[in-house]
């Protein structure tokens, strides 16, 4: 069966058009994202293929595409059978030509894999694409285990790395940016960073040298959009002692409502240690939402790097890269700091001055519907 990809606001009549990576948001919808494929309405932006053969009679729900090789793509999604038990499926695209893979069969072998051995149909959903390795092996992760040994001891002293710190519920339905992602020079941590194509969408440049931060200082980084922007920044910090310097987004114009970027500094045993951290308890004015401060450190040495940070802006996310290493996301849903009420201010509230080596800001294409279309097809262009 060939299906062309729709989504949940269509009918699905066989004389649906359907035109690809539409985002027509109208203005009163200032939380609703951008910078990646969504649907002109509606909240869930699953892959669009619709319920047909008893494999998935119910309902097509979440999951995952890869690339195998030779430059194949193929989905593997969760299927409601006609027994409304989960099972996983594949499909694959009628013509891998098609730059934007419109068109995609389901395959006559499905479904792959169903519930047994005593495993919850209700809960068997959501599959992961695994890994190829050198030697041609499929490899992936399975915690369900008979006897679990742990990889460290029990020291009480080990610190995990997480791949992004923050309250993001849902990536794979609600999605940040695309990243690129690779090892560091020592092998042993992820670097992370938005992928090259988001640079096309930039627009209307702001750009200054040498901005010396002093205690209690702050100014707008004006002539942006600020709540829909990419900002880069390299810090100095001529004296290390008791260092705490901030950048904030969303903010209104007297402060009421900000969100907060915010590094500090530390004396540890071994050196110096930042920490980053993202500030929300006065991101809204709105009671009962999630207004947790997240921080991590920072795997760098002040005394002989300067700080970098990257900063994603679009409406309600707000995604950091500190030095690519340390990524920290969340969802903020200010009540007056929305579209031009909006501002973006960098300030010192540390006791000493820091300068700012570069900052590079830019207000991010308006047009929610262009910039879908430019990333989407850039993106998948490039793969």
């Amino acid at each position: 069966m060939v299906l062309k990809l729709k989504t949940d606001y269509m009918t699905k009549t066989d004389n649906t058009r359907f035109q690809p990576f539409q985002a027509l948001v109208p203005e009163e919808q200032p939380y609703r994202t951008a910078l990646h494929f969504q649907p002109p309405k509606n909240w869930l932006n699953d892959h669009a293929l619709i319920p047909s053969e008893t494999f998935n009679a119910i309902s097509c729900w979440s999951g995952s595409a890869t690339i195998l090789p030779g430059d194949k793509s193929i989905i593997l999604y969760t299927g409601i059978d006609a027994n409304y038990s989960q099972v996983q499926n594949l499909a694959t695209p009628k013509s891998p030509s098609d730059p934007l893979l419109i068109e995609w069969v389901k395959y006559s072998g499905n479904p792959l894999m169903t519930p047994s051995n005593g495993v919850n149909g209700d809960n068997f959903r959501d599959p992961t694409i695994d890994w190829q390795g050198p030697d041609g092996t499929w490899k992936g992760l399975d915690t369900e285990l008979e006897k679990f040994l742990p990889d460290a001891d029990f020291s009480g002293t080990s610190l995990e790395l997480r791949i992004d710190y923050g309250e993001f519920y849902a990536s794979k339905t609600f999605e940040g940016t695309p990243r690129q992602i690779w090892l560091d020079r020592t092998e042993k941590q992820l670097v992370q960073w938005p992928v090259e194509e988001l640079t096309s969408l930039r627009d209307n440049q702001v750009h200054l040298n040498g901005k010396q931060l002093k205690s209690g200082s702050l100014f707008e980084i004006s002539a942006i959009t600020a709540s829909q922007a990419d900002i880069e920044m390299m810090f100095e910090l001529p004296e290390l002692e008791e260092a705490e310097f901030m950048d904030t987004t969303l903010e209104t114009k007297d402060l009421t409502e900000r969100t907060t970027i915010f590094f500090r500094i530390f004396r540890g045993d071994n050196g110096y240690v930042v920490l980053m951290c993202n500030e929300q308890k006065r991101s809204s004015l709105r009671d009962n939402l999630d207004k947790t401060t997240y921080g991590a450190f920072v795997d760098i040495d002040p005394r002989r790097e300067m700080i970098s940070l990257r900063t994603l802006i679009y409406h309600s996310i707000i995604e950091n890269f500190g030095e690519g290493r340390t990524c920290i996301t969340a969802r903020v849903y200010p009540k007056l700091a929305i579209n031009d009420g909006a501002h973006l201010f960098a300030f010192n509230y540390g006791t000493l001055s820091v300068t700012i080596s570069s900052l590079h800001a830019w207000s991010m294409n308006r047009d929610r519907k262009a910039m879908t279309d430019t990333v989407s097809k850039d993106f998948l262009r490039n793969k």
